[in-house]
């Protein structure tokens, strides 16, 4: 044989059929499985962008207003936040965003129910003076 298939020689043509059909195989199975592709979702929260996302090292009260805006908009869910914003959010949180984005709506969340509890019953008790 002369060519590029010159060390084929010494397989035979049912091998190499085997050898295609496997290789297309798994090709396909790659293409097909499901969530080997990225998708979009309804649950994906838009993008903040153009507004560039600030430096928190430099501008942490820009930092906090923009992570709490991330948090209202998500509901405390990670996965809802876009690639980018899943980065800042990560950085944010030294890599346990995952873990800890989730405790701080739930802790920011309660801390609103709390604050306006509070002052209801502030408001309450002085109307009965």
């Amino acid at each position: 044989m002369v060519g590029p298939l010159r060390h084929l020689h010494g397989i035979n043509g049912r091998t190499l059929f085997c050898i295609l059909l496997v290789g297309s195989l798994i090709l396909v199975m790659i293409i097909l499985l499901p969530g080997s592709k990225p998708t979009l979702t309804s649950k994906s929260v838009p993008s903040l962008q153009p507004r560039p996302q600030p430096n928190y090292l430099e501008h942490p009260q820009e930092g906090q207003a923009y992570m709490h805006t991330l948090l209202v908009q998500s509901g405390g869910d990670f996965d809802r936040l876009n690639a980018g914003n899943q980065a800042f959010v990560d950085g944010v949180l030294g890599g346990h965003a995952r873990r800890y984005f989730p405790l701080m709506y739930r802790e920011m969340t309660s801390k609103a129910r709390g604050g306006a509890a509070a002052s209801s019953t502030h408001e309450r008790s002085s109307d009965t003076n």
